[in-house]
């Protein structure tokens, strides 16, 4: 897939993202807990899929109350409670605690009625938004128009530093049309606009907002108690406008970088739940009396990203050769652990809409990379830029660096 210039190739991903929960009760449903918490990441594909899972294995009545305690991957001096500003999985599951968009996303991607209970186009260039009558912020302040046009409108400015500036540049204008109402146009047609706006830097603030320390939102939780970097309180939203929901009293949420850490403070008890799990665990906690493994497959994904305007890159014959050269089955069984679905040099996994099932699936051919790199070529070394960061990023550079040789 091209995209300014670069090729991205789908190295492993959408893989299989694994999560971990003690099995004790705690008076929530899992299905509850899980739709709700791991609306970070991959949205709609992690809440979806996990749920689904959930209630098969453990399909008690929900109950109201108790406590839980959550940690994710990352954690930095710089988390937010500013929608516009979520850089990390962190920010993203506590924003979806505290927020809602005008729309939402479910397990295939398509946009869904949420602050918005609907929205309308006639030529994907000029779209209208009823909002849902009754929604209050967690300070009692019904919601208004004149917030959804603050808050997608902020964007723009280029003094908000916003994450998503680059999406709403598409934005002409934001306008209350009627009381219960938002228009919103675009300088050009757009059928993905109530896409966009169900992703995680377009949720719904109070308009003027400038100070979001205290996470002033319409979601099913507020806030307690955040500290930037440490950890993460929050209390169940009595008034939320989903009835009967949410189930939990409170959440701590906190952020462990470390793979071990994470699952060690799982099963000495420090945590309830735990995401990000490295399949080399999975063995260690499915063998520990009480806890259990949850599975469920994600769009993320490891890619190879190649500059096309310097280097062996110019060639097309250099970028064929590099797709060629991926034994994806191998990364698959020996990377993963099995827990991955095979990538096709493009990022959509099979459980969004837009899947195309029927492209064939390239194959590992190491012959036709090296008639490739031959005619573009290409001979000794080529650098290529890992880090820990990129999930099997590593590993999966030196699956290619044998196969390479």
């Amino acid at each position: 897939m091209n995209d300014s210039g670069n090729e991205f190739e789908n190295l492993v991903g959408p893989g299989e993202s694994l999560r971990v929960m003690d099995l004790l009760k705690r008076g929530a449903t899992r299905r509850d807990v899980l739709a709700m918490l791991l609306a970070g990441g991959m949205q709609a594909t992690l809440a979806g899929s996990l749920a689904g899972v959930a209630v098969k294995a453990h399909a008690e009545t929900p109950k109201r109350g108790g406590r839980i305690r959550v940690a994710v991957a990352t954690a930095a001096a710089s988390d937010t409670l500013d929608p516009a500003k979520q850089s990390n999985q962190n920010d993203y599951v506590r924003c979806n605690m505290v927020y809602n968009g005008l729309t939402s996303l479910d397990r295939s991607l398509t946009p869904r009625a949420a602050l918005a209970e609907s929205f309308n186009t006639t030529d994907a260039k000029s779209w209208v938004f009823t909002l849902r009558k009754g929604v209050t912020f967690h300070d009692g302040k019904a919601l208004s128009p004149a917030d959804v046009v603050y808050s997608i409108m902020r964007h723009k400015d280029p003094a908000t530093a916003s994450k998503a500036k680059v999406l709403a540049e598409q934005i002409e204008s934001v306008k209350a049309t009627g009381p219960n109402e938002v228009t919103v146009v675009l300088t050009s047609p757009n059928a993905d606009l109530p896409v966009i706006l169900g992703t995680f830097h377009f949720l719904i603030v109070k308009d003027g907002t400038t100070d979001f320390s205290a996470g002033i939102g319409t979601g099913p939780y507020k806030i307690k108690e955040f500290r930037p970097g440490v950890r993460t309180l929050v209390v169940r939203n009595g008034a939320y406008w989903k009835p009967g929901k949410p189930y939990l009293d409170e959440i701590e949420f906190v952020g462990i970088a470390d793979d071990s850490a994470r699952v060690n403070a799982l099963l000495s008890g420090g945590m309830d739940l735990v995401a990000s799990v490295n399949p080399r665990s999975v063995a260690r906690v499915k063998g520990t009396p009480g806890y259990g493994i949850l599975v469920t497959q994600s769009g993320q994904y490891s890619d190879l990203i190649m500059r096309k305007d310097v280097g062996p890159g110019v060639s097309p014959d250099f970028l064929m050769g590099m797709k060629y050269l991926q034994d994806r089955e191998q990364m698959k069984k020996a990377i993963a652990l099995g827990y991955a679905v095979v990538g096709n040099d493009q990022p959509i996994d099979p459980t969004n809409r837009f899947f195309f099932k029927e492209l064939p699936q390239r194959a590992f051919d190491p012959e036709k990379a090296k008639f490739h790199f031959r005619k573009a070529g290409v001979t000794g070394k080529v650098p290529v830029v890992t880090s820990p960061a990129a999930m099997y990023s590593v590993e999966i550079a030196m699956v290619m660096q044998q196969t390479a040789q």
